[in-house]
């Protein structure tokens, strides 16, 4: 009995000189070479004990907590006789043996209590720990997406505005199964979705805007020799909530060699606003411009243009040219894919393109193998040739035929000039504002009795002194007879008979050819 309490007694001593001698190892700096065995032993038992009872106190605890067993530390802690014998210190040195159970228990309870407690919080915290960052994710996706559509159909940038539009299409319950989570998660989710979507979709809305105009900077010095502009502009789709790019040439100029003779810089680009409304027509592509730059801000071109746009659709679209503070049919030309139209040879001061589509049109039979068919039908896309089964190309025109056709190139859809009084068209609705246009800028004049007379048979004498006062200078019907057979190999009875009467086909071919 009594050997039993020297043994603990000595124990009791050694432990109080191990812990005097671990302090004093854990105090100091001393590189292991310098250490004694017995000091050695000491270190190492401190540093052993210690790692194995984090990772025994961490497991333990983690265990207990999703079994379900709750509990204090010390229920889980080995007892010194399961550490010496797990441990293989049976046979080790004393000091490291009293050392590594000290320096164990101490680490075990700590990594107990800590484990168990991050299990605890994380157990209430988890199903919700990536809410905001899932909810950001979601929100970026999203906003990116909605500003690339709201800047393609010219929305206002208003994130709010567009936020609203997206849930009231959908709700993000809905559209990210949000209703399976708990109400923690959908709180948080839909608070980071909303931020990261407002970020994103300003961001987005106003990048768009910079990149188009940066692309807008297209400027080509342009010389006698052959030179091609081309616009090209960036496409941006979503694939599987992915954004990918694509690269495509809406819109392209062709110079032929020696069009301009006087060397300039010329500029395509394009508009970020829409084309103007037009009642009857539908837009269906972008405002596309042709700039000069020069200081005059005009060219004379030696030979056509050529001005080409990607174009899939309905062949009653066209290319139309902003003038006269209206949209004007330019003759178009219509390939797989593609559309164009010529720049006339002359003085060019640039313009404003673009294609619409114009579903009340028809064609006119009798004029698709006329020589004068891109002048005619030009004029019909504009109204001034009447849209009926056939036109009758080559006989006489009327007075009334004539001034529907100036008034077509020349008038405005929305004239506000007070109506002159003619007695012979008082019932006539659909042709009163040409006739009345043509005789308020002096074109044309009533007779005696203030009839208008549209249906008098003009003559080339006749067309030459309305042409005179269209032009404000004095006109001779050469000037087209003389184009006509060096363009298009037609002979004008013009030249030899100036009283004849001139036919539908040469007026429209002379007043595309005066006023275009």
């Amino acid at each position: 009995m009594k050997a039993k309490k020297y043994l603990l007694i000595l124990l009791s001593m050694l432990l109080i000189l191990a812990n005097t001698v671990v302090f004093a190892a854990d105090s100091t700096e001393e590189n292991d070479d310098d250490l004694t065995p017995e000091e050695m032993n000491l270190k190492e038992g401190t540093e052993f004990g210690r790692a194995a009872g984090k990772i025994d106190g961490a497991g333990d605890a983690l265990a207990h907590f999703y079994e379900g067993f709750h509990t204090q530390y010390y229920m889980g802690l080995p007892s010194t006789t399961t550490l010496i014998e797990k441990y293989n210190l049976k046979d080790d040195d004393v000091f490291y043996k009293l050392n590594f159970i000290e320096a164990y228990k101490i680490a075990y309870q700590k990594a107990y209590n800590t484990a168990y407690r991050e299990a605890s919080i994380a157990s209430v915290q988890k199903p919700y720990e990536k809410a905001i960052e899932q909810g950001k994710s979601a929100g970026n996706s999203a906003g990116y997406m909605v500003a690339l559509e709201d800047y393609v159909q010219k929305k206002y940038s208003d994130w709010e505005s567009a936020y609203n539009a997206y849930v009231a299409d959908g709700t993000l319950s809905a559209r990210y199964f949000l209703d399976s989570e708990n109400q923690d998660y959908r709180y948080l989710f839909k608070a980071g979705f909303e931020q990261a979507f407002m970020e994103s979709y300003t961001e987005q809305y106003q990048q768009n805007g910079l990149d188009e105009a940066i692309r807008s900077h297209n400027m080509k010095y342009v010389t006698l020799r052959e030179e091609t502009l081309n616009f090209d502009d960036e496409y941006t789709h979503f694939i599987a909530g992915e954004a990918e790019a694509e690269t495509r040439t809406p819109a392209v100029l062709y110079l032929p060699a020696g069009a301009v003779r006087t060397s300039t810089y010329l500029g395509l680009y394009k508009l970020q606003n829409s084309p103007h409304k037009s009642q009857v027509l539908e837009s269906v592509s972008s405002k596309f411009i042709v700039s000069i730059g020069n200081e005059a801000g005009e060219i004379e071109l030696q030979k056509p243009l050529t001005l080409t746009f990607e174009y899939f659709g309905s062949e009653k679209a066209g290319i139309y040219k902003w003038n006269r503070n209206r949209w004007e049919y330019q003759y178009t030309t219509l390939t797989d894919g593609k559309m164009s139209t010529e720049i006339p040879m002359g003085t060019y001061e640039g313009g404003e393109y673009a294609i619409f589509v114009d579903e009340t049109y028809k064609n006119i039979l009798d004029i698709r193998f006329n020589w004068a068919f891109k002048e005619i039908f030009t004029l019909m896309r504009r109204g001034g040739v009447e849209d009926q089964v056939n036109f009758y190309p080559e006989t006489g025109i009327t007075k009334g035929e004539l001034a529907k056709m100036i008034y077509s190139i020349e008038g405005t859809e929305s004239s506000t000039e007070s109506m002159i009084y003619m007695r012979d068209t008082a019932d006539i609705n659909t042709d009163k504002q040409a006739y009345n246009y043509v005789v308020q800028r002096g074109y044309m004049s009533l007779d005696s009795v203030l009839n208008f007379n549209p249906d008098q048979k003009i003559s080339y004498r006749q067309f030459e002194i309305v042409m005179s006062s269209v032009l404000k200078r004095d006109f001779k019907w050469s000037e087209v007879s003389d184009s006509m057979i060096s363009e298009k190999f037609r002979k004008s009875n013009g030249t030899t008979n100036i009283n004849a009467q001139i036919l539908k086909s040469e007026c429209a071919y002379a007043l595309i050819k005066l006023l275009q």
